[in-house]
């Protein structure tokens, strides 16, 4: 919730962040990736996908649009939160 609050990420990316996205030393993001929810029946590429949990399959992807790839910068609160 603090990242959330503090960057405006939306909950996918949040999901999909890895270490190496992460710059702790210029304090940004890098948003390369998000989770992204498939119904069960949807096709899907296995190589990416997370869970599947109640008839929805979860995968990670990189985000739909080149504009959702992007560096957000991040604040004390929020690096604190992520270390």
């Amino acid at each position: 919730m603090i990242i959330a609050l503090n960057t405006g990420m939306r909950i996918g990316e949040i999901l999909g962040l890895s270490l190496d996205e992460l710059d702790f030393d210029n304090d940004l993001i890098y948003i390369k990736h998000q989770v992204q929810k498939s119904n069960y029946n949807h096709e899907y590429n296995m190589d990416k996908v997370i869970v599947i949990y109640n008839k929805a399959v979860y995968n990670l992807d990189t985000p739909k649009s080149q504009s959702s790839m992007r560096i957000v910068p991040i604040n004390k609160d929020c690096k604190e939160a992520l270390m």
